[in-house]
């Protein structure tokens, strides 16, 4: 039971004024109850009980122009109907009569005795002329035609109200604008009650945020589904793909979603240099010299270029050109195939006087008065870590000179070994006949041009070999030039890898291999192989044998200037296979003879 409070009574007031001006909105205009000049009273209107029958909307009988829906609120108009009424405000409770609702009367289906009058009628209806469903379009025009005009002063009532000047209201007006135009109509389909008026509401945002939460919450509870399935397929695909190959008899499609094929990539042996390029300029200076004289491109450096030409009895003939500009600098006949090698210091060695030659073609050393210190004509080596051996024509006599011509010693070694490390040893011959287990002293060169005497021999066969700052002995040992107090181990195998500065070592006792790379051991002795990867590069290998076991010395033979940067080695043990690259110590060639 409702409560009879001011605030109640207020509220009903406002849903009864609001329900008669949506009845006024219906009514229909009789022409012939309004009379020209004069505005005629309403004639009283049946209120039919909702409860039996559905109120019929019918379409508004007022001009098209006249239909706004939903526009701001304007200021007041003049007065719809007379000058009498212009004092009326709308919305003003205490002003308009109570009139009685269907559901107050004593009996069901009687006529309610309070009707609106015209001054309650005074209020701008025009946001609530249109109705839902109307489509603003020409047809629309004609089927609505003009509503009967209510005659005040011999005009339209529609047209004065647009002519008229605008006043200014004496205080704002209370209206109330309903949130969207069709609500009554969808009020009514989904409630599939029958009500007659309608209601108008406050516009709030609470049910558009609640509205934003509930899509939230969906799309949240979206994401957790796909999560779910897609964990479910990550985790069963293997024996879902198992259930429909035992089912069909066939594989299951997604196997081969995830069954990847890939072809293995060939294992490198070496990482190649980058080839130096010849200028346009020198190319074709060096083509027009030629001649027809058939010229093969055998080295190319930044300063020079040097081809060679096959001879009829197996040799070549090399030609050195300036890289600047194709000019011939030199010219030299009848060498084996790999008889001229760039240095890694700069300049050229050949296999004939004058051996060292720099990037224009002169000789870099001078032999003429060591000759005559000597006594014989001297033959030069390659230059490796800044000195070359020289030595007489049956290399009875050595020493170690430098790019200035400085030797090394004054003393002449018997016999001496490439300086491929920081440090190398040569063999001098005492001439001590009496005690002939010291006849020869054993010095260590080093590459800042000093030599001291490490030990004695009776003979020059104790080395079995040298390179890579290692020396191993006839007798086994292993000894680092570095630590000569005392041997590294005992070994009945090395092999040594100039281009790399690395030695492969095994080890007496396990039988295992391990790796030295410039003096240091970088693998233990924990490997069953290790050795170069197979590849297009040839190693040459110099064996020696010693009492106590062999040493062979690997270089690369045969590559092109410039070779590789780094060689890659495998290292096997058992099934286990590891890849190790080791550098260059340079991209010349390394002579050790």
């Amino acid at each position: 039971m409702t409560m009879n409070t001011p605030e109640n009574r207020r509220r009903r007031q406002r849903s009864d004024r609001l329900r008669q001006l949506y009845e006024a909105r219906t009514l229909p205009i009789d022409e012939e109850n309004v009379a020209e000049g004069a505005s005629q009273p309403l004639e009283p209107v049946l209120l039919q009980n909702e409860k039996q029958q559905k109120p019929q909307f019918t379409a508004p009988q007022l001009p098209y122009e006249a239909f706004e829906p939903n526009e701001e609120p304007q200021p007041p108009k003049p007065p719809l109907f007379s000058d009498a009424y212009s004092h009326y405000t709308p919305n003003e409770p205490e002003q308009i009569p109570t009139p009685k609702l269907p559901d107050e009367m004593d009996e069901p289906g009687a006529v309610s005795k309070a009707l609106p009058k015209p001054e309650q009628l005074s209020a701008n209806l025009s946001a609530y002329y249109r109705m839902a469903g109307v489509q603003q379009t020409a047809a629309d025009k004609q089927a609505y035609p003009a509503a009967p005009s209510a005659v005040n002063n011999g005009t339209n009532w529609l047209e004065q109200l647009h002519d008229e000047p605008e006043q200014q209201p004496a205080a704002p007006l209370n209206v109330y604008r309903p949130r969207e135009v069709d609500w009554g109509q969808a009020e009514q389909r989904e409630n599939g009650e029958s009500r007659v008026g309608y209601q108008v509401e406050e516009e709030q945002d609470k049910p558009r945020r609640r509205r934003r939460k509930h899509h939230i919450l969906r799309l949240l509870i979206a994401v957790f589904i796909l999560a779910l399935l897609a964990a479910g397929i990550y985790f069963y695909q293997k024996p879902l793909g198992e259930l429909i190959a035992s089912i069909t008899g066939q594989p299951a499609a997604t196997e081969a979603l995830y069954t990847a094929v890939t072809t293995p990539a060939p294992i490198r042996g070496y990482d190649a240099a980058t080839e130096v390029q010849i200028s346009q300029k020198s190319s074709a200076a060096i083509s027009q010299i030629s001649g027809s004289l058939k010229m093969e491109r055998y080295i190319v450096t930044e300063t020079a270029v040097v081809t060679r030409n096959a001879r009829a009895d197996g040799l070549y003939d090399f030609y050195l050109f300036s890289a600047t500009d194709g000019k011939l600098l030199a010219y030299y006949e009848a060498m084996e195939a790999n008889g001229m090698i760039p240095l890694a210091q700069g300049g050229f060695y050949l296999s004939q006087s004058p051996y060292l030659i720099t990037d224009s073609g002169s000789a870099m050393i001078r032999t003429a008065e060591m000759e005559r210190l000597v006594g014989e004509s001297l033959v030069l080596h390659p230059l490796i870590n800044g000195w070359a051996i020289v030595s007489n024509e049956n290399g009875t006599l050595q020493n170690y000179v430098n790019a200035s011509g400085q030797l090394l010693s004054q003393l002449w070694f018997s016999k001496a070994y490439p300086m491929t490390g920081e440090k190398t040893l040569a063999y001098v011959d005492t001439g001590n006949l009496v005690d002939t287990d010291a006849r020869y002293g054993l010095y260590v060169a080093d590459a800042q041009g000093t030599a001291e005497k490490w030990r004695e021999s009776a003979s020059m066969s104790d080395v079995v070999a040298t390179a890579c700052g290692m020396v191993y002995f006839d007798s086994g040992e292993l000894y680092l030039l570095n630590q000569l107090d005392a041997p590294l181990l005992s070994t009945s195998e090395v092999k040594v890898y100039v281009d790399c500065d690395a030695m492969v070592v095994r080890d007496s006792l396990s039988g295992k291999y391990g790796l030295f790379v410039h003096g240091e051991q970088h693998y233990d002795f924990t490997y069953d192989s290790i050795e170069p990867v197979s590849s297009d590069i040839v190693w040459d290998v110099q064996r020696r044998e010693g009492t106590g076991g062999t040493a062979e010395l690997y270089y690369v033979s045969g590559a092109s200037y410039p070779q590789p940067l780094s060689h890659y080695f495998l290292l096997k043990t058992g099934d286990t296979e590891e890849y190790v690259a080791l550098s260059s110590s340079s991209n010349c060639p390394m002579i050790v003879e």
